[in-house]
C-alpha cells in the first residue's frame, strides 16, 4: 500500500525531480541511487551535504571535475568471488578497470582535502587495497587479456601456440602444391572439422593413406582428411592449449581468491564513491537550476526569496518567482486568485523547497533564503496539473 508520504511525493512531481537529478549522477550506479530518493535524516545532515556540493562546486569552476565517472558497478561479481567461485577473465577485467578508478577518485579526493574538507572526510575508505589494485591492474594489458608481461609463462605458451599453428598452415600448403597430393583434391583449400585443419579430398581416394578421415560431404563425394604430416602438430598445439587454459585458471583463481578476501573493504570503498557522484549529481542539478543551497535550521522556518518551481525552471526560458514565507509565528499560507493563476505552483514550490533541503540539493532561489528541516512534507492536491 501507498503511504501519505509516498503519494505527497507524487503530487509534488518529486520522481520527475530525482529523474533529473539522475541525468546529472557520472555512474550508472548513481544514477539509481539518485532515483531511489534518499533523505538525509537531519538538519546538521542537510547543512553539511549543501556544503558539500558547494565545495566541489568551488573545484570544478576552476575545470577541477570529480572523476566519479568510472565507478562500474562490481559488485554482483566482488560477491560472487567471496563466495568462492572463480570469475572469468570479463569480470576479473571489470573488477580492475573499477578499482583502478576507485583509486584514482581517492587519490583526487585526497589531494584536495584542504579545499574540500566535507567531500574528503571518508577518503580512507575509498581507497582500495593497493596489492589487489596493482595485481588487478597489472594483471591486464587489454579488457579480459591477460598480460603477457606480468605472467611470462603465458607469453610462452601463446608464441608455441601460434608457431604450431603456422607450421600446420605452411605445411598444409606444401601439400596442396605437391602434385600427387593436388590430383586428390576435390577443392584446393584448407578447412577445418572440430579443432583439426583437414584438406577436401575425393571420397575415391580416402584409401589413400593420406591420413585420418574426420568427416564427409553430404553428397558424400568429398571426404575430410587430417593429413598425416600435421596429426603430431595438432596434438602438440592441443596440449599447449590446454595448458594455456590451466595456467589461465589458476591466474584466475588467485585473482578471483584476492577479491573475495578483500570484499568487505571494496563495498565499502564504492559505497563512498558513489555517494561522492550524488553529490556531483545535485551539483549538476543544482547548477542547471541556478539554485542556491538555503540556509537551514530546526525552527520550522522557510523563507523563499524569488523562488522558483524546479520543475518549471528546467523547461521553461523564464519563470515567474515569489517570495513564499512560514514561521512559528504564522505556521500557515492561504492563497487566493482566480484559476491558472499560480497558486498551486507557489505551494509546489514551498514543498519542492523542503524535499530539496532534505536531498541535499540547491534550490533555484535567491541567496539568503532559508528552508528548514520538515520530518514530514504532506501535500493533498485536489486537481492533477502539468
Amino acid at each position: 500500500m501507498t503511504s501519505l508520504a509516498e503519494k505527497s511525493r507524487f503530487a509534488l512531481d518529486w520522481p520527475e525531480v530525482l529523474e533529473a537529478l539522475s541525468s546529472h549522477a557520472r555512474s550508472l550506479r548513481g544514477q539509481e541511487l539518485a532515483r531511489s530518493g534518499q533523505f538525509f535524516p537531519s538538519a546538521e545532515a542537510c547543512r553539511e551535504a549543501l556544503r558539500a556540493v558547494e565545495e566541489l562546486e568551488a573545484l570544478e569552476e576552476l575545470g577541477d571535475r570529480m572523476p566519479t565517472g568510472g565507478l562500474v558497478d562490481v559488485r554482483e561479481a566482488i560477491e560472487t568471488a567471496a563466495r568462492g567461485r572463480v570469475l572469468d577473465l570479463q569480470e576479473l577485467s571489470d573488477c580492475a578497470d573499477a578499482v583502478s578508478n576507485l583509486a584514482r577518485l581517492a587519490n583526487w579526493v585526497q589531494a584536495r582535502a584542504e579545499d574540500a574538507p566535507r567531500l574528503s572526510r571518508s577518503v580512507e575508505t575509498l581507497f582500495p587495497p593497493k596489492g589487489l589494485r596493482d595485481d588487478l591492474v597489472e594483471s591486464f594489458e587489454a579488457p579480459g587479456v591477460l598480460s603477457e608481461r606480468r605472467y611470462p609463462e603465458l607469453k610462452r605458451l601463446r608464441q608455441e601456440i601460434v608457431g604450431v599453428q603456422n607450421t600446420i598452415q605452411r605445411t598444409l600448403d606444401e601439400l596442396i602444391r605437391d602434385p600427387s597430393i593436388a590430383a586428390l583434391l576435390q577443392d584446393k583449400f584448407i578447412t577445418r572439422r572440430g579443432d583439426r585443419a583437414v584438406l577436401p579430398i575425393r571420397a575415391s581416394a580416402k584409401r589413400s593413406g593420406l591420413g585420418i578421415v574426420h568427416d564427409s560431404s553430404a553428397s558424400g563425394e568429398t571426404v575430410f582428411i587430417e593429413p598425416t604430416a600435421v596429426v603430431e602438430l595438432h596434438n602438440r598445439k592441443r596440449m599447449a592449449e590446454a595448458e594455456l587454459a590451466r595456467e589461465e585458471t589458476r591466474i584466475r583463481s588467485a585473482l578471483s581468491r584476492q577479491l573475495g578476501a578483500n570484499a568487505p573493504t571494496l563495498m565499502d570503498g564504492f559505497r563512498e564513491g558513489w555517494a561522492l557522484d550524488l553529490v556531483a549529481a545535485r551539483l549538476g542539478l543544482g547548477l542547471a537550476l541556478n539554485g542556491r543551497a538555503p540556509e537551514v535550521g530546526e525552527d520550522g522556518i522557510i523563507d523563499l526569496r524569488e523562488a522558483r518551481h524546479p520543475l518549471l525552471a528546467l523547461k521553461l526560458p523564464a519563470v515567474v518567482p515569489n517570495n513564499l514565507s512560514l514561521d512559528p509565528e504564522s505556521p500557515g499560507l492561504i492563497l487566493s486568485g482566480p484559476n491558472a493563476g499560480g497558486k498551486t505552483v507557489a505551494l509546489k514550490t514551498m514543498a519542492l523547497a523542503a524535499l530539496f533541503v532534505r536531498t541535499g540539493i540547491p534550490f533555484p532561489c535567491r541567496a539568503g533564503s532559508r528552508v528548514d528541516f520538515f520530518e514530514t512534507i504532506l501535500a493533498d492536491i485536489g486537481d492533477s496539473q502539468d
